[in-house]
């Protein structure tokens, strides 16, 4: 494989960040292949981009969050606010090591528990669709939004019992 090089990884990371911009993006979950710039970077990289960097489950070597846990939003033509409550899977890790991620069905709950008020809560799983099924069944979650598979699909399941999952990408292989 390539060798890793953080100057290369912080341009992408820079431009990935405008252009998530640019697009209108609210905010975004923090992802474990960006935790390699370290999340001081990755902080002052979406400050300067105009991005909310989301991580409900992460937590610093003090105990803190680094990155905010959720974010209301209005959109266009929707009545209600909209709550995103980010969360990165534990079993992806933080290549940095700076960061200890957390339960994310436990972190949902307290971000939930926090809401007031007629909101639509869609949670944001940087993950695969398998590991985000606890998520779609908790109490109050209207939508799960994920992604991360290595699968080419993009299903939208609606099963009794819970939230509509929808995996959003497909992890692609860096080409170059």
């Amino acid at each position: 494989g390539k060798a890793f090089d953080p100057r290369v990884l912080e341009k992408k990371t820079e431009a990935a960040y405008e252009l998530l911009r640019l697009g209108g993006a609210a905010a975004v979950v923090v992802g474990d292949l960006d935790l390699r710039l370290g999340a001081a970077k990755l902080k002052r990289l979406a400050e300067r981009a105009g991005v909310t960097l989301l991580g409900a489950n992460l937590r610093d070597g003090a105990g803190e969050r680094p990155f905010a846990p959720a974010t209301r939003v209005r959109v266009a033509g929707v009545a209600r606010e909209v709550l995103m409550i980010g969360l990165l899977d534990p079993e992806l890790g933080d290549p940095s090591g700076e960061l200890e991620l957390g339960d994310p069905v436990a972190a949902a709950q307290a971000e939930l528990s926090k809401a007031k008020g007629e909101l639509y809560r869609v949670v944001l799983f940087h993950g695969p669709a398998k590991r985000a099924e606890k998520l779609r069944k908790l109490a109050g979650v209207d939508l799960v939004l994920c992604g991360h598979d290595q699968e080419r699909t993009l299903p939208l399941r609606r099963e009794q019992g819970g939230a509509p999952l929808l995996e959003l990408f497909a992890r692609l292989e860096e080409r170059g």
